[in-house]
C-alpha cells in the first residue's frame, strides 16, 4: 500500500487507505480524541459527529477536516500526540523497531518482590507499524499477557524465576526483538517466631524433655540451640529433644532463627530438674510443684430448681485455705453450661507437667449408670433435665489428663442421687457421651458423698457438711491421700443428723506423696495467665465530679474478696448525696448498700458481659427524694475486670472428638441500659 503524500488533503487519499482509517479512528471512539485535539470543534460540533444519520463519527470528522483544508502531513502530527500509531503507520513510512525502556531498568541486579505482593514489569518500544508484546517466564509464554505491562499479583514462589518481552512488528517481513532478561525474587523476609519453648520445663531425672522454637521466614532459617548461651553442637532443628535428662542438662535455653534477612532469637526457657528419693516414695521426701492452680465453682442460685444457701460461702472458704498454701485460685459462682465448660478451659490452660491442679465443685448434681454430673444454673428442673444440660465428671478428667498434670485433686460437692425413673424417664434413655480419658497415677477424685445419697447443708450453718471438714484438713502437711482420708473421718466422726446421712468416698491413683503444701517453683507463663482473668485494670483510684469540684475515693476487688465473676467497687466521700448507678450491659446485675457512710456497688455477673464494663455515676439532690434532681455524674471505665476477659458466656460447639470450638456465628444481643438507685436514707 502506497504511503500518501503529506501535502495531500486528508479526502484526497486512496479510497483503501480511507476506508481503513475509517475503521481504526472507528475503534475505542478514536474519532474522539483526534476531534479535540485538533482544538478547532465546539463540543457541540463533536455531538452532532456522533449523531450523524449519513455518515460514521470518523469519516464526518475527516470530511469536516478536509473542508478546513487539512492535510495528511497535519493530521499525522495530531495522531502522533494521540499516541494512535495504527492509524498513523496507514499515513507515513514504516520507522524501525526499537526498545526504548527494558523490563527491570534502573534497577541493580535482581527484583525483589513481597510474598502475596505485586510484581510490575515494563518494556515500552517505538516504531509502526506500532509494536507488540508477549511476556515470557523461563522461557515459557505467559498467556494473555501481551501489554507493555506485566502485572502479577500475589506473587509466589513458583512465580520466581527470569522474565523477559518479546516485541514484533507487523511488515514484509515483520521483526522481532527481545528484551533483557530479569529475574524476579521473592524479597528475603527476616524470622519471625510463632511458637515459642514454654518459659519453664520441669521434668524428674532420667525423663525426656523437648523445646520447641517455630519461625516463618524466607528463605527458610536456620536454627541453633544453646544452653546458657552457649550453642549446642548439631542442635539445629526447630524442636531440642533431650533423652535422658541430668541435672548437668539444667540451665537456660534458647534458640537463634536466622536467614539472611536476620536473626531473631526465641525466650529463655528454663530447664528444671528434680530427683526421686533413691530409696522410692518416702514419708521425707518433699515434691515440687511448678505450680499451683485451682477452679472452684458455686452454684446456689438455679433458675428451675431450688436454691442452695452455702455454695458462694463454701467456694470462698474453700479458696481462703488453698490460697494460704499457695495455690493460684479461680472462684466463680453461678455458672451456666456454657460458662462451666469455657471456665474449664481456663482452668485446663493453666495445667500442664509438674503443675498441681484443684477443681472444686458445689452445687445440685446427681449420678446415674455410675457417672457423676454436675448442674449449671441454667438446667432444667428435675423431671426434665438430661444429661447434656450437665457438665459430666469425664467431660472434666479428660480435658485436664490431657495437660498431664502433676497432681489433679477433683473435689465434688454435691448429691449422688439417680433421677427418679417415673418423674424422669428420658434420661434414662439417653444416650451419654463418651470421654474416655487417659488413666494416669495423679488423679484423686473426693465425693461429698455416695451412691444414691445427698450431701447436705445445715441452715444453721455458714458451710456445708462437706466444705465445713474439707476446711480444717486441706492445709494439713500430709499426702494427699492421708487428707482426704482425714476429710471422710473428720465426717464420720461428727454427731450430727446431717453427716450421719452422709458418706464422702474417693477414687484414687495417685502413686506418689503429693502434699498440696508443696513448695512452688513458679512458671510464669501460668503466672501471667492467671493475672489475666483475676485483676482489675483501672486507670484511677479517685473519681472526679467536676461540675460540683466533689471527689470519691474508690477501691476494687473481687466480691467478698474472693468471687471472680462478681466485683466489688467500695466509694468513700459521697455520703452527702442519693447516688445512682447505670450500667450499659442487659446481663450484667447491680447492687448497692451503705456501710457506715461508705457506699459498696457489687456488680454481678461479670462472666456474662462482652464489652467494657462502664459505670455511670450519677449524684442527686438528697433534698429532693420525688424529683431526683441530677447534680453531676462521672463515668467509671473497668474496661475487662476479672474473668470477663475470658469470654464465658461464648458458646461452644462440642465436635465429634469432644474438642471444642468457639462458636462465632452467634451474634451480639445489643445492649440496654442496667440501673440502680440508692437514696441517702437507704
Amino acid at each position: 500500500m502506497a504511503i500518501p503524500d503529506p501535502s495531500l488533503l486528508v479526502m484526497d487519499v486512496s479510497y483503501s487507505i480511507f476506508r481503513s482509517l475509517m475503521m481504526r479512528l472507528q475503534e475505542d471512539n478514536a474519532w474522539r480524541v483526534v476531534a479535540e485535539n485538533f482544538k478547532i470543534f465546539r463540543p457541540v460540533d463533536i455531538w452532532e459527529f456522533a449523531h450523524c444519520t449519513s455518515q460514521s463519527p470518523s469519516e464526518k470528522l475527516i470530511f469536516e477536516l478536509h473542508e478546513r483544508g487539512c492535510t495528511v502531513g497535519h493530521l499525522c502530527i495530531v495522531l502522533r500526540q494521540c499516541q494512535l500509531f495504527e492509524a498513523l503507520s496507514l499515513l507515513t513510512q514504516p520507522e524501525r523497531l526499537e526498545i526504548t525502556v527494558h523490563p527491570g531498568d534502573g534497577t541493580d541486579g535482581d527484583i525483589l518482590v513481597t510474598l502475596d505482593g505485586e510484581l510490575n514489569l515494563k518494556c515500552e518500544a517505538t516504531g509502526l507499524p506500532p509494536p507488540k508484546y508477549q511476556w515470557y517466564h523461563e522461557n515459557e509464554e505467559l498467556f494473555e499477557q501481551t501489554s507493555n505491562t506485566l502485572v502479577i499479583q500475589n506473587f509466589s514462589f513458583d512465580e520466581e524465576g527470569l522474565y523477559y518481552c518479546c516485541v514484533t512488528q507487523d511488515g514484509d517481513p515483520p521483526t522481532e526483538v527481545f528484551t533483557s532478561s530479569v529475574n524476579a525474587k521473592i524479597r528475603p523476609e527476616p524470622p519471625i517466631i510463632w511458637k515459642e519453648p514454654r518459659a519453664q520445663e520441669v521434668c524428674r531425672v532420667g525423663s525426656d524433655v523437648i523445646f520447641t522454637c517455630e519461625a516463618s521466614a524466607h528463605p527458610p532459617p536456620h536454627y541453633q540451640w544453646f544452653r546458657d548461651n552457649t550453642p549446642l553442637s548439631g542442635q539445629n532443628n526447630y524442636r531440642l529433644t533431650i533423652q535422658g535428662v541430668t541435672q548437668s542438662d539444667q540451665g537456660e535455653y534458647k534458640c537463634s532463627v536466622e536467614n539472611e534477612a536476620g536473626e531473631v532469637f526465641s525466650r529463655l526457657s528454663e530447664l528444671v530438674i528434680y530427683e526421686e528419693p533413691e530409696d522410692g516414695d518416702n514419708d521425707t521426701y518433699r515434691y515440687t510443684a511448678s505450680e499451683k492452680v485451682a477452679l472452684l465453682i458455686g452454684n446456689d442460685v438455679y433458675e428451675n430448681m431450688g436454691r442452695l444457701n452455702t455454695p458462694s460461702n463454701d467456694v470462698i472458704s474453700v479458696a481462703t485455705i488453698l490460697h494460704q498454701i499457695g495455690f493460684k485460685v479461680i472462684a466463680l459462682h453461678n455458672l451456666t453450661l456454657t460458662e462451666m465448660r469455657n471456665a474449664i478451659k481456663e482452668f485446663c490452660n493453666l495445667l500442664s507437667r509438674g503443675v498441681y491442679g484443684v477443681f472444686y465443685f458445689v452445687g445440685h448434681g446427681f449420678e446415674i449408670s455410675g457417672d457423676k454430673f454436675m448442674l449449671p444454673v441454667d438446667a432444667p428442673d428435675p423431671t426434665r433435665y438430661l444429661r447434656r444440660d450437665s457438665l459430666c465428671e469425664r467431660e472434666l478428667i479428660y480435658k485436664a489428663q490431657k495437660k498431664n498434670p502433676q497432681l489433679l485433686l477433683v473435689l465434688l460437692d454435691m448429691c449422688l442421687k439417680t433421677p427418679d425413673q417415673e418423674s424422669n424417664p428420658i434420661i434414662h434413655k439417653e444416650k451419654a457421651l463418651m470421654y474416655p480419658w487417659v488413666p494416669r497415677r495423679n488423679l484423686l477424685i473426693g465425693y461429698a458423698t455416695t451412691n444414691n445419697l445427698s450431701a447436705y447443708e445445715v441452715d444453721t450453718e455458714e458451710n456445708g457438711v462437706y466444705a465445713t471438714h474439707l476446711q480444717r484438713h486441706l492445709a494439713d502437711d500430709l499426702p494427699v491421700e492421708e487428707v482426704m482420708k482425714r476429710v471422710r473421718s473428720s465426717i464420720e466422726s461428727e454427731n450430727s443428723s446431717a453427716s450421719k446421712q452422709q458418706i464422702p468416698c474417693a477414687f484414687v491413683t495417685v502413686a506418689r506423696r503429693f502434699r498440696l503444701t508443696d513448695p512452688i517453683r513458679g512458671d510464669p507463663d501460668v503466672a501471667k495467665a492467671y493475672e489475666r482473668i483475676t485483676t482489675v485494670s483501672v486507670d484511677t483510684t479517685q473519681i472526679a465530679f467536676e461540675n460540683i469540684r466533689k471527689f470519691a475515693n474508690m477501691t476494687c476487688m473481687p466480691h467478698r474478696g474472693w468471687l471472680h465473676n462478681s466485683l466489688d467497687i467500695n466509694l468513700t466521700g459521697l455520703e452527702s448525696f442519693n447516688v445512682k448507678f447505670l450500667v450499659m450491659c442487659q446481663n450484667l446485675k447491680l447492687c448497692a448498700e451503705r456501710h457506715n457512710g461508705d457506699l459498696l456497688l457489687t456488680v454481678f455477673n461479670l462472666q456474662k458481659t462482652k464489652m467494657p464494663v462502664v459505670i455511670t455515676i450519677e449524684l442527686c439532690d438528697p433534698r429532693d427524694q420525688v424529683n431526683s434532681i441530677l447534680m453531676d455524674n462521672s463515668m467509671l471505665d473497668l474496661h475487662y475486670p476479672l474473668i470477663s476477659s475470658a469470654d464465658l458466656w461464648r458458646p461452644i460447639i462440642l465436635d465429634t472428638d469432644h474438642s471444642e470450638l468457639w462458636d462465632d456465628s452467634i451474634e451480639d444481643v445489643s445492649p440496654d441500659y442496667d440501673n440502680f438507685m440508692i437514696d441517702l436514707e437507704s
